[in-house]
């Protein structure tokens, strides 16, 4: 159960040694599935301002715990000083042959001890246009990027 605002957050209790769940990691994904959930109340949370340098090279995983990626920097916008993207990174083996994606900030349902959890599914964000890393994300390619995962473009 993902939920934010007055809802129950349901949280995991680890039943033993976790290793993140993969494609090729049967085992990890076994444990995961066997972690005993109990529920949090919205009044006993607590508010957590965190740095950019508290989320990069954390995973990034969808709501299934499918991995996607980890983060490779955030994205502000400079008219409004507001972080609107993640850049994630994906595939690839010491830098070659990474694949490099932009999230809206809005697809970010949960922030936890090194992961990420977004709303939107694995298949998703891979289909989703590349970014090249070497431009800029013009008005138009954020429009795009919105757009693509249905989320409205901010003001």
């Amino acid at each position: 159960m993902h939920t934010i605002d007055e809802r129950p957050v349901l949280r995991y209790t680890p039943t033993g040694a976790f290793r993140f769940p993969s494609l090729g990691n049967k085992r990890g994904r076994e444990l995961f599935l066997q972690r005993r959930p109990y529920v949090e109340a919205p009044s006993e949370r607590t508010h957590v301002l965190l740095l950019p340098r508290d989320l990069i090279h954390r995973a990034v995983t969808d709501l299934y715990d499918d991995r996607i990626g980890y983060i490779r920097d955030l994205l502000i916008d400079e008219a409004d000083w507001k972080v609107r993207f993640l850049h994630v990174t994906g595939g690839g083996h010491l830098g070659f042959d990474e694949h490099h994606y932009v999230i809206p900030i809005e697809a970010v349902r949960r922030v936890s001890a090194g992961f990420v959890t977004i709303e939107q599914s694995r298949q998703k964000v891979q289909e989703a246009p590349e970014l090249d890393p070497k431009i800029l994300v013009q008005p138009q390619l954020r429009r795009e990027i919105y757009e693509y995962y249905g989320y409205s473009v901010p003001e």
